[in-house]
């Protein structure tokens, strides 16, 4: 099935994102400008009950670059068993970027991702939590425009 296209006229942007998932538009707080969590819905065939799953989300605050990737790491490093597998600068649509993946520091496999992208006056994070397979990120960051 073909990808969806969800676009945000207030902060100028557009992506793509999969079929099966669906945009959760979250208000905005003191920490987040704007804030959507894309979920999956698996409904069991035999209870009938749906149970939602954070795919990943994408956010927005007031930030740098540097100041986004230190905000994002100090949620996760300390807090949970993870731990930096790498950490990368790029270019995103002649942005400064900055991916870093985490892994699991018992050796299960278990992936955590961070694309933050510089849009001043903002910092754009997309966030993947439990991935279970890296190349959404690139799918999805290369589906990513501005605007």
């Amino acid at each position: 099935p073909q990808w969806k296209m969800f676009t945000n006229p207030q902060f100028r942007y557009s992506m793509q994102h999969p079929p099966d998932t669906e945009p959760m538009i979250n208000p905005p707080s003191d920490i987040y400008r704007h804030f959507v969590t894309f979920v999956e819905t698996l409904t069991d065939k035999t209870t009938e009950k749906s149970t939602y799953t954070e795919l990943f989300s994408i956010s927005l605050r007031s930030s740098t670059l540097d100041e986004e990737v230190q905000f994002q790491k100090s949620r996760i490093e300390g807090h949970v068993p993870l731990v930096v597998k790498e950490q990368q600068a790029f270019t995103h649509l002649d942005k400064p970027a900055t991916r870093i993946d985490y892994v699991s520091s018992s050796g299960s496999g278990e992936l955590l991702s961070f694309v933050i992208v510089d849009k001043p006056p903002y910092a754009l994070t997309l966030y993947f939590p439990n991935l279970k397979d890296s190349s959404l990120v690139n799918r999805i960051l290369s589906t990513l425009t501005f605007y």
